[in-house]
């Protein structure tokens, strides 16, 4: 095996265990918080969109991402896709 083949090998199996460990990670969220989360980082609303569209206040959608990221970098590491 050449050495390209290696590296490619090993990025699509990290690519793939990124994804596996994103869907596990969205699984586990509850429904409002998984749609949040999409919407501020796939779809890329802005805070005052998102807390219109779940009818919440600017400063909860704040705080409830700012604790997601937290949880998803933590999940990433226990999953040991980060280090």
């Amino acid at each position: 095996m050449e050495d390209d083949e290696i590296i490619e090998l090993y990025f699509a199996r990290s690519e793939s265990a990124i994804k596996e460990s994103i869907n596990k990670f969205l699984s586990r969220l509850s429904e409002r918080k998984r749609i949040m989360f999409l919407q501020r980082y796939w779809y890329f609303c802005s805070i005052k969109e998102i807390a219109d569209m779940a009818n919440a206040k600017e400063n909860y959608v704040k705080v409830t991402l700012f604790r997601l990221r937290r949880k998803f970098k933590d999940f990433l590491i226990k999953e040991g896709v980060l280090t």
